[in-house]
């Protein structure tokens, strides 16, 4: 408010002086865009905890001809058969089956929508403390990348230069 009052500088030193400051203030932020990283990074390795389906540890021909045998059974069916197999089989602990309709040669035999909500019913279950864990990440990233975006359209419009903006918040430049 004192830059925008000041009667004895030009609207192009006001606008200057703006920036500068602005750019100053950017410093206060130089951690933010690290940590949204590092968030970033910890819901990877809980999605994959999460939402991975581990394959047994067993000789490889025969698991792949067990789920090769499942996959047999459910061949004829329609989509929304399939589906309801998979459903069933992420409540009722049926990794064999989980993995014989996710990894078939021909692409994975459920709908992709049945999909995920399979697998987070069933991380719900099995992982309910790293669920929680993850559903709050992710409320968190949310949340911090709004102010982030908040934060860039501010500082853009006290003319701070884009380049410097997308270094310091570490944004992604498209």
């Amino acid at each position: 408010k004192r830059i925008t009052s000041d009667r004895f500088m030009s609207d192009e030193g006001k606008r200057a002086k703006l920036a500068e400051e602005a750019t100053k203030a950017l410093a206060g932020f130089k951690g933010f865009g690290v940590k949204i990283g590092e968030i970033e990074d910890h819901l990877r390795q809980l999605s994959t905890r999460l939402f991975t389906v581990v394959r047994p540890k067993r000789d490889e021909t025969i698991q792949f001809l067990r789920e090769q045998e499942i996959r047999g059974h459910y061949v004829d069916m329609t989509q929304p058969e399939r589906d309801a197999v998979f459903l069933h089989a992420a409540e009722h602990d049926g990794d064999e089956t989980l993995l014989a309709l996710l990894d078939a040669p021909v692409g994975q035999m459920v709908s992709e929508d049945v999909k995920t909500r399979a697998l987070e019913a069933r991380a719900k279950r099995v992982f309910p403390e790293d669920y929680k864990i993850y559903e709050q990440n992710k409320l968190l990233l949310d949340v911090l990348n709004m102010i982030r975006e908040s934060v860039a359209k501010w500082l853009r419009w006290l003319a701070v230069t884009r380049e410097t903006i997308i270094e310091t918040l570490k944004l992604d430049p498209n």
